[in-house]
């Protein structure tokens, strides 16, 4: 979760995914009580449906995507 911290330390909101909805939630808490704009995105990426809901999602809650970092696995 390096990654996302570094962009919202720089001024970006952030759509984070997990398959663990517990271990996601707490990251994405983390952020948010730290004032940055964070949204929990749950889903399984190795699933194409699964993953297109993700892509979807995070796209409409952050009006948009400058950058998509994979790191599944």
């Amino acid at each position: 979760m390096a990654v996302s911290e570094r962009l919202a330390h720089s001024g970006g909101n952030v759509a984070l995914n997990d398959i663990s909805d517990e271990k996601l939630r707490a990251e994405v808490d983390l952020l948010n009580d730290e004032g940055f704009t964070a949204y929990a995105i749950p889903g399984d990426l190795s699933n194409s449906a699964s993953a297109g809901i993700v892509a979807r999602e995070s796209l409409q809650r952050l009006d948009g995507m400058d950058y998509l970092i994979n790191n599944a696995g």
